[in-house]
């Protein structure tokens, strides 16, 4: 498949956030591209259309962190993920490793055990905190809150794929 054969959904509550994404997705050839504000229109949009992958960020297990880090209730989120279970679409968990933020023990766990029995969970993804996104929040005249967070370790990326995978996860 080409890019330019390529269909992709894009979903998330910040328009902005959708808005950066669909002209990065252009700029690749891709132009067949719809857009969800959130997992209630994702899920129309799945039934409706030809999507084979949904990626989907699940930043915490813990109700307070997940607020903390990104601003939203956890609900919506673990609500879209059992109904990607119940209907069985192919789905790669991603869950972004920021030190001192998402890296409690107990709060991967429950992630973990959260996303192991979904048979439609392929692939849980930890990202590494990094910090090439700052220029997103500026484009978005929003305040970094992140500037002196250091990236995780190997360690702590290999102790948390190793918490996943304990959990049955395909991790990587």
């Amino acid at each position: 498949m080409t890019p330019s054969q390529a269909r992709v959904l894009v979903v998330d509550d910040i328009a902005e956030n959708r808005d950066l994404l669909v002209r990065r997705l252009n700029r690749l050839d891709i132009k067949q591209i719809d857009q969800a504000a959130n997992g209630v229109e994702a899920l129309a949009a799945i039934a409706a259309g030809r999507y084979d992958l949904v990626l989907l960020d699940i930043k915490s297990s813990n109700p307070d962190t997940y607020r903390k880090v990104t601003g939203r209730d956890i609900a919506p989120t673990l609500r879209f993920a059992e109904r990607l279970a119940k209907i069985g679409k192919p789905t790669w968990v991603r869950f972004t490793l920021v030190p001192g933020a998402t890296d409690d023990v107990a709060n991967v766990e429950g992630i973990a055990k959260f996303v192991a029995p979904m048979k439609n969970v392929e692939w849980v993804e930890v990202q590494p905190f990094h910090r090439m996104g700052e220029f997103k929040w500026k484009a978005m005249g929003l305040d970094y809150k992140h500037w002196d967070t250091p990236p995780p370790s190997r360690e702590l990326v290999n102790r948390v794929i190793g918490q996943f995978r304990d959990a049955g996860c395909n991790a990587r």
